[in-house]
């Protein structure tokens, strides 16, 4: 009797099945954890971007500017914010051209009230229950009586034409408010 030693067949495409089914579902796993700690990190970043602009306000009694004269640059914003920020937050998918971006929105007018956002991944993130819902800027369902808003993201898209910001918490939009005319 010559008995071969070794696995048939059947037995090889059980381990690799195995394998990759393992592998498949290590990957969904990770990720999921790396896109919440992708937005965990921007509502951390729009926090921190919330206590410079309120450092800022208190040694030159208005929030940064957006001109509609010249360029206005994330960059330029965060030299802006400088003395009470390291670097204004760049988003941690920053290399992906669609990806989601921070949005600074300021009053023209007054110059005393913004909003700040960031767009997460995640709709259903538990820090959307924790900022502030509704529409900013100017329009139909905006502020009443206010007008001239303008903003900039994080991708250097600048919007001076009465620009808006939806806070709904099914945009998946993180927001938070400055407002120092009270």
């Amino acid at each position: 009797m010559n008995k071969q030693k070794g696995f048939t067949l059947i037995e090889l495409l059980i381990v690799v099945a195995i394998i990759g089914l393992l592998a498949t579902l290590a990957i969904v796993s990770l990720t999921s954890a790396q896109q919440r700690a992708r937005d965990t990190k921007r509502v951390a970043d729009i926090k921190a971007l919330q206590v410079a602009m309120e450092l800022y306000w208190n040694e030159n009694a208005t929030y940064p500017t957006l001109s509609s004269a010249g360029t206005n640059t994330w960059a330029e914003l965060s030299a802006e914010l400088d003395d009470f920020m390291a670097a204004a937050p760049v988003d941690p998918d920053h290399n992906d051209a669609a990806a989601p971006a921070y949005t600074y929105l300021m009053d023209d007018a007054s110059n005393n009230l913004y909003y700040i956002g960031a767009d997460l991944e995640n709709v259903d993130h538990t820090a959307l229950s924790q900022d502030i819902d509704g529409a900013a800027g100017t329009g139909a369902g905006q502020i009443p009586g206010v007008a001239g808003w303008t903003s900039l993201t994080s991708q250097d898209v600048f919007d001076d034409t009465d620009a808006t910001l939806s806070c709904d918490d099914t945009t998946g939009l993180y927001c938070l408010k400055g407002d120092a005319s009270n």
